[in-house]
């Protein structure tokens, strides 16, 4: 099998740090990824997103901010910054130390 250079072409598994492209459609695009690929495996799973945060009403991804399996890690000043995600899931229990 040869290497693959799309990060779609396969389910997102363990532990991974997502950084797309700071666009409307990739942003959300990523975050549905994460979630349904998390959704979809048995290990646990843990992605971390830095997202930007540009207006009052959020981005495009924020539909998914509250998905269960999202923990939003930095909330604080989102007016033109950043924001902290991490998706954590899995169809078994997961023990975070």
């Amino acid at each position: 099998m040869e290497p693959t250079f799309d990060a779609y072409s396969v389910k997102w598994t363990g532990a991974s740090q997502v950084n797309p492209e700071y666009e409307a459609v990739a942003m959300e695009k990523a975050m549905r990824w994460a979630i349904l690929s998390a959704e979809e495996v048995a290990e646990p799973v843990l992605t971390a997103f830095v997202l930007p945060w540009w207006d009052d009403k959020g981005s495009s991804y924020a539909r998914w901010l509250s998905h269960h399996f999202l923990i939003v890690a930095n909330e604080a000043g989102l007016q033109h910054s950043a924001l902290s995600v991490m998706l954590v899931g899995s169809n078994k229990a997961v023990t975070m130390q």
